[in-house]
Parts: structure tokens; sequence; C-alpha cells
């Protein structure tokens, strides 16, 4: 059996009774691995560390993305339209099921920073999930509803990420981030927090900005800096869509995990 690590359930924001059942029942299936494969360096790294693995039997593979799904798409303006943006307006979203642990309150207390300095700032986001309520109760307690717009659930993800100007995720903690290597397919400047695999995936001040997690002021300043920048949000994507093509496509990773698993079957073949 070959285990694919994408997060992990044992994290500090996890009651200690779900961390220690997670992280025991990982100890207890560690024996039935021939392989791991974790998809970014720091899962590689956390299970090293916390012995749920023999390093041998570690490898990374990232989680690749039909890249193609997200570049050449001529509906920028026709979505745009749709979501009620002007020309000279930055659109700002972040995809992500909408839960505690993705950073969307952070996003909210930063909008006011954002938008003294930005004014024609627009925020989405876009996706669906149990605190929707909670969310929408408070941007609309702080009068912010012209300004942040929930999509809910796209089919159109590719034509939507296209239509923004910036990607944010905000996230707590996170295995990897698949919408990130999305976002920079469609070359698309990222700001994102410090957490998990999502510095595996952006270079900071390179594909976009790092930002520590629980820090609406820095979110504020890195989505300023970049809104304020043309030339520089073209320059970052453009870094980001180069990044993509040469690391994280679906079709290195089905390479990789194949070659894994050729590994794996001589290895028992031989015993």
């Amino acid at each position: 059996m070959v285990y694919t690590v994408h997060g992990y359930a044992f994290h500090e924001n996890e009651p200690w009774l779900r961390r220690t059942l997670f992280f025991t029942l990982e100890k207890l299936a560690r024996k039935w691995s021939a392989g791991v494969i974790c998809i970014s360096q720091p899962l590689v790294d956390l299970w090293v560390q916390r012995k749920l693995a023999e390093p041998e039997k570690v490898r990374k593979i990232y989680s690749g993305i039909d890249v193609s799904e997200f570049k050449n798409i001529n509906s920028r303006e026709k979505v745009r339209k749709e979501l009620g943006l002007q020309p000279d307006q930055i659109a700002v979203g972040q995809v992500s099921k909408l839960w505690e642990g993705k950073g969307h309150e952070d996003i909210i207390n930063a909008c006011p920073m954002i938008f003294t300095d930005v004014p024609n700032c627009r925020i989405f986001f876009i996706g669906d999930g149990p605190i929707r309520e909670k969310l929408e109760e408070i941007v609309f307690k702080n009068g912010l509803q012209e300004r942040i717009t929930f999509l809910g659930h796209c089919d159109n993800i590719a034509e939507v990420t296209s239509a923004l100007d910036i990607a944010v995720l905000a996230s707590h903690y996170e295995g990897m981030g698949r919408v990130i290597l999305e976002a920079m397919a469609a070359g698309l400047p990222v700001v994102a927090t410090r957490v998990g695999g999502i510095p595996d995936l952006v270079v900071d001040r390179e594909t976009g900005f790092l930002v520590e997690p629980h820090s609406p002021e820095q979110l504020a300043q890195a989505i300023v800096f970049l809104a304020s920048d043309p030339g520089l949000r073209k320059q970052m994507g453009d870094a980001g869509k180069k990044s993509v093509d040469s690391r994280f496509t679906v079709d290195t990773m089905i390479e990789q995990v194949d070659k894994l698993y050729q590994e794996v079957l001589a290895e028992y073949g031989r015993n």
C-alpha cells in the first residue's frame, strides 16, 4: 500500500482528543505502508520528525494540476462584467471552502485598511461552507456588503480565477494549497500565509507575498502593495506561470507516482 498525505488532523488548532486519536491512527497505519507520498516538503519533514514513516519510504510528489484549464482563457472581460467590475477596479479573491481554518475573517478584518488605500478594490469569496452565514453577518455589520461578494459554489472556477487580479489564501494551516497553483497557472500574483506546504509553492517576493497567519495587517499591506503596482502584478504572475509549468503539472505528478509504484513493486517482488 502506498499512502498519500494531503494534510493532517493533529495540528494545534484541533482539540486534544482529536489530535491524539488521529496521531495514534497514523502511527498504527505506519506498518502497512510500503511507501508514503507527501504533497509538500513540510509534510515530508513532519512525517519523518514524528516518526510516522521511515525516511527512505517517504517521497515528495506535488499534487499537480491540469494547467491547460487555466491558460488562454478569453472570457476575462465577460466574467468581470458579470461580476459587476468596472475596468479600473482591482479584483481580489480567495477560492476555498468557507470554514474556520481558511482565514476568511482575517481578510474581512483587513478590508478597512485595504479600502482606505485602494478604494477601487473589490473582494470575492469563491466557495461555500458552514460559516458562510456567520461571515455574511460580519460583512453586513461592518457595512462592507457593497465591497465584499460571496459567489458561493462556482462550476467555472478557471474563468472566475482568470477574472481576478490578485489571489489570496489566508489559511491557518494547509497541506499544500492547490488553488494557489491554479491562480499561478492563470497568471495571478498570490498573497498567502506562511503555513504548511504553502511556502513550498509561493516564492516570497517572486511569485507573490507570504504573510503570517492571523495577521490582517500583513494581508492588507501585501494586497495594497500589489494593487498599487500593475507592473509588479504582471511580473509575479509571469513568474508563477513558469513555476507551475516546470514543477506542478499533472503529467509530472503522474510520472513520479508511477515511478514510485514501480519501485515498490520491484522491492516487494524481490522479497
